[in-house]
Parts: structure tokens; C-alpha cells; sequence
């Protein structure tokens, strides 16, 4: 969830270094992002009792959890403890089931690891998922007030998703408000990259060049359905420092302490 709300920033307008505020719709589901002082807070009704902050200037992710007045505190050396921790875990998990592997059929290989929701490292056979490749295409097209380029992403031979960019200055953004963008974005790749046994979305793989930003993204599902984030709403009003700041009464959780057990 916290990769995909940090994209969807992406989808609308603002002026220049000012406080915004953005909705965007991904299907049915509303979600806020708003920008504050070199901050960013992110929600989303999916689950209403989460948020996100990230600084980008200490570069420090933070999820707060409503229901239990927790948070946890996310950076780069957290992550890699944490993806050094949940490596030994899929070094026992793939000790525990190579017997049954080695007896089963490629499909029923498949099956197994999809079903170890990705705790298994990735098949080093032909079988291993392939690489998430972007390609810029030459297709414009119009969505509200913006003229936007479309980006691909393609998963071995099937279509993923697909980004409509523009230049940032265009969408009526800031300098000081896309660096904010970029340096969340630079951070979610960052802390990606030192986990591999998680699955990266696609999203996270869309080349999109300096200086743009997406309007619209969809993702395309191998049922052939597909999800879109989009553009509905942006204000400017004035932002509160208290909502870029952890609560007082809120206790923090460290990240190795939501491992498994």
C-alpha cells in the first residue's frame, strides 16, 4: 500500500512551493496525499486506519497505525536488517519445502510459490519471473487540462501498466513540491532494492525520466481486468505542522518486531 499511495501523489496539480493537498481516485477508493514544508502525509480509505509520513529531508519513512496509536519508523538501515532478517527466513523456508519442489510438476512449482506469498526465493530456472522492462512510446493523448506521453511496462511479453507522463512545470508544480515527489520515489526504489525477495510492483519499474510526473496509471491484471489511479481533486489550503508529526500519545514499534514469528 505504501509504495502505491506514494505514486498516486503523482496525479494532479499544484502551485508553485505552495502547501497541496491532492485526491485521486483509484478505482472507488478516494486517497489523500498532501505536501507540507519538505513533508508528506499519505492515506488512503483502503485502510483508514493507516498513514504515511516521509521527511524528505532525514529521508525517514513513517507508517502510524490509528487503531493501536502505534508507528514504526522506517529508514535505509532498518530495511536492511529487516531484508537481512526475512533472507534467513526463505533460506529455511527453502530448505523446508525443496524435497516437495523437486517432486512436483513446473506448473504445481509456480503454484507453491505464489501461494508462499513471495517468502520463497525467486526460481533461478527458465521459470524465474521475468524482468519488468519500460518502454517510452510516441502516444499523446489529453486527460482534463494536460497533454500527457504514455510509458509502458511490460512483464516478460504482457503489458503491466501504463503511465501518462507530463513535465512537472506544466501540471502548475514547484520545484520545492517535486522534489518532495522525487525524493520519496527515490526512497521507496532505495529501501526496494535492499529487499529483493519482496515483490517490487510495477509501478516502482516505470521509467519515467527527470522532470515528469504521471496523470494517469493503470495496472493491468492477468485476468485481463484492470486498476487506475486518476486525477479528482487538488486544493491549496494552508497545512498544520501537527499533521507531518507523530502524535504524542503514539508508541513506537520497531520494524523487526512486525517479522513473523
Amino acid at each position: 500500500m505504501i509504495k502505491k499511495v506514494i505514486y498516486a501523489l503523482l496525479l494532479a496539480p499544484s502551485v508553485a512551493n505552495a502547501d497541496v493537498t491532492l485526491i485521486y481516485m483509484d478505482g472507488q477508493i478516494s486517497n489523500t496525499v498532501k505536501i507540507h514544508d519538505g513533508k508528506l502525509q499519505a492515506s488512503s480509505m483502503r485502510d483508514a486506519n493507516r498513514y504515511v509520513l516521509f521527511d524528505s529531508a532525514t529521508r525517514v519513512l513513517t507508517v502510524l497505525d490509528r487503531s493501536n496509536k502505534k508507528f514504526t519508523r522506517i529508514d535505509e538501515q532498518s530495511v536492511q536488517q529487516l531484508g537481512s532478517a526475512v533472507s534467513a527466513i526463505q533460506v529455511q523456508l527453502s530448505e523446508q519445502v525443496e524435497a516437495q519442489l523437486k517432486n512436483m510438476s513446473p506448473e504445481q512449482q509456480a503454484q507453491m510459490r505464489q501461494m508462499m506469498g513471495g517468502l520463497l526465493p525467486p526460481d533461478s530456472g527458465h521459470n524465474a519471473a521475468p524482468v519488468l522492462k519500460s518502454r517510452v512510446t510516441q502516444a499523446r493523448t489529453s486527460i482534463g487540462d494536460w497533454t500527457c506521453q504514455i510509458v509502458e511496462v511490460y512483464k516478460g511479453d504482457q503489458k503491466a501498466s501504463e503511465a501518462c507522463i507530463a513535465d512537472y512545470p506544466d501540471l502548475g508544480i514547484g520545484e520545492s513540491d517535486y522534489a518532495v515527489i522525487k525524493a520519496s520515489l527515490d526512497f521507496v526504489k532505495s529501501i526496494s532494492g535492499k529487499m529483493p525477495q519482496i515483490s517490487q510492483a510495477s509501478l516502482n519499474e516505470i521509467e519515467i525520466g527527470e522532470d515528469k510526473l504521471p496523470i494517469r496509471i493503470i495496472a493491468y491484471q492477468p485476468s485481463g481486468t484492470e486498476g487506475t489511479m486518476l486525477l479528482n481533486r487538488v486544493s491549496h489550503d494552508d497545512l498544520n505542522d501537527w499533521d507531518f508529526s507523530v502524535p504524542t500519545d503514539y508508541t513506537e514499534q520497531n520494524l523487526m518486531e512486525m517479522m513473523p514469528r
